[in-house]
């Protein structure tokens, strides 16, 4: 018995085509739909994240309740993130919410001011 090395194009798209028709048979979705909902889910992300309202906080106060209250979730709360504040209050005895207090002070301390002091957070 001899092996084929090359599959023509003919061959190829009427075994795709079949396979297709099985998927359709016995309602299994196909790969290309299950990367769809993965990719629109971190589209739909990004879109939210690019277009979330912004808060608009005075840096000095953000500054001294993330210094002060980080572990807590102050600097959260202040902002107007009441999700996140409510996380960084559940797991301010874990240390985990001193670790994301330190990134979000890494975050905010080079974003400028305008004239009045206040930053987009």
């Amino acid at each position: 018995m001899e092996k084929k090395d090359e599959v023509s194009m003919k061959e190829y798209l009427d075994a795709r085509m079949e396979l297709e028709e099985l998927r359709k048979q016995n309602n299994i979705p196909t790969p290309v739909e299950e990367e769809g909902r993965i990719s629109r889910l971190i589209s739909r992300y990004f879109d939210w994240k690019e277009n979330r309202p912004k808060a608009r906080c005075v840096r000095k106060t953000y500054l001294i309740l993330a210094l002060l209250l980080g572990w807590a979730g102050g600097h959260r709360f202040y902002s107007k993130r009441w999700i996140t504040g409510i996380l960084y209050l559940c797991l301010c005895w874990t240390g985990i919410s001193i670790a994301m207090t330190i990134i979000d002070l890494l975050i905010v301390i080079p974003i400028p001011v305008d004239e009045e002091g206040y930053i987009l957070v």
